[in-house]
C-alpha cells in the first residue's frame, strides 16, 4: 500500500491555493465554477461587458459623488489588475495544475497506473465490471446535478464560502456533511444486518 503525503503538507497547500487563488484572480476558488466558466466560454457564452462595467461606474459617480468611483492606483494595484484580466486563460491551466498534481502524486507514489478498479475494498462490496462503472456514473451526475443546485461544489462553499463567513456556503457545507454522514450511517447499519 501507498504512503499518503502528511495531511499538514495537504492542508498548508490547500489553505495557501484557497487564499492566494482570490488574490490574483479576483474569484473565489471554486472548481466547479471553474469547470462551468470554462464550457460557457467554449459553447460562446458572452464575457462581461465593459459597457456594464462602464455604466456601473457612472451610476456609482452620480449617486455618490466623482470622487467615489476609484483612488488612483498604485504599481502593485495595476499590476495585479493585470494580471487578473490574464487571468481568464489561468482557469484551464489551475485545471490541468489539478490533473497534472495527481499525475506527479502518482508517479510519487511508486508508478502510474491506468486502472477501472476503484480500490480493493470497493470491489470487495460492489464486485468489478458494469455495476461500478454505472455506480460511478450514476454518482458523477448526482454531484453535478448538486453543485448546480446548490451554487457551487464542496470546495467553493466548504473552503472559499466558509473562510468568507457567508451564511449560504456554511448552510451548504452542513447540509453535505451532515448527507454524507447520514448516508455513511445508513449504509452501516444496512451492512451489519444483511
Amino acid at each position: 500500500m501507498n504512503e499518503f503525503w502528511p495531511w499538514w503538507l495537504s492542508g498548508l497547500c490547500v489553505g495557501a491555493i484557497a487564499a492566494l487563488y482570490p488574490l490574483l484572480s479576483g474569484r473565489l476558488l471554486g472548481v466547479s465554477s471553474l469547470y462551468a466558466a470554462l464550457l460557457d466560454r467554449r459553447r460562446g457564452a458572452a464575457p462581461p461587458s465593459p459597457d456594464l462595467e462602464n455604466a456601473l461606474l457612472a451610476a456609482t459617480e452620480a449617486e455618490f459623488g466623482p470622487d467615489s468611483a476609484a483612488a488612483p492606483e498604485s504599481r502593485s494595484e495595476s499590476a495585479l489588475r493585470d494580471l487578473r484580466a490574464s487571468s481568464e486563460r489561468s482557469r484551464l491551466l489551475f485545471l490541468l495544475g489539478m490533473l497534472g498534481g495527481g499525475a506527479l502524486a502518482a508517479l510519487d507514489s511508486n508508478g502510474w497506473a491506468v486502472s477501472f478498479s476503484l480500490g480493493e475494498r470497493f470491489d470487495a462490496r460492489y464486485g468489478a465490471g458494469f455495476v461500478p462503472l454505472a455506480i460511478l456514473l450514476c454518482s458523477g451526475v448526482a454531484i453535478g446535478l448538486g453543485t448546480r443546485i446548490g451554487g457551487g461544489c464542496t470546495s467553493g462553499h466548504g473552503i472559499s464560502g466558509v473562510a468568507r463567513g457567508e451564511r449560504g456556503s456554511v448552510l451548504t457545507t452542513i447540509v453535505f456533511w451532515g448527507t454524507a454522514l447520514g448516508v455513511t450511517w445508513l449504509i452501516a447499519l444496512l451492512q451489519q444486518r444483511v
